[in-house]
């Protein structure tokens, strides 16, 4: 990963600028002011560095720790925010499994930087999402933030929409905050 470069669709920064815009964050004055295109958010199928993307979303939504800004992306992503081939991929595939194998195979068209696999243990599935070249960056947590959610859709669109899991092992560099635990 070293020698590429890290980059990410626009629609899923879109999902952190819908956020940005409900807290009344000054979106498109910040927007003007960094390196991401102005159209951004009608041009949802355009790819953008991930540093770039992280960076832009951190200091617009200063009044957030990532990891709370994080929370509140996850909650508002959904699986049609990946692209239409991606969806019916997965919306096709028969079970639960063979979705998230859908997912997993196709996560790098979405993240260039997202390396998704799906590991058995027994009965169960760990699903383990590495963000490459990326892990020391501070505010990955963005981006990991969003896989979660990708992983949870996928299930859900199978188990229904109230599906929990049981458990979730959220590793990441950044410290999550009480009010991110309780949530």
């Amino acid at each position: 990963m070293e020698n590429r470069l890290a980059l990410v669709r626009a629609t899923h920064l879109n999902v952190y600028i819908s956020v940005l815009r409900d807290l009344g964050a000054p979106v498109d004055r910040e927007r003007a002011r960094s390196k991401l295109p102005g159209n951004i958010e009608a041009t949802p199928d355009l790819y953008v560095r991930i540093p770039v993307a992280l960076e832009w979303i951190a200091r617009t939504g200063h009044d957030l720790r990532p990891m709370e800004l994080g929370l509140l992306g996850a909650r508002e992503a959904c699986l049609s925010s990946l692209s239409p081939v991606q969806q019916t991929k997965i919306i096709t595939a028969q079970t639960g499994l063979e979705r998230l194998e859908a997912l997993a195979a196709l996560s790098q068209f979405e993240d260039s930087a997202l390396e998704m696999h799906l590991q058995r243990e027994a009965d169960y599935v760990r699903v383990i999402c590495d963000m490459t070249g990326l892990a020391r960056h501070p505010f990955v947590c963005l981006a990991e933030w969003l896989n979660l959610q990708a992983v949870i859709s996928v299930v859900r669109s199978v188990a229904g929409p109230s599906w929990q899991p049981r458990e979730i092992c959220f590793v990441s560099a950044t410290a999550v905050p009480e009010a991110v635990r309780e949530a």
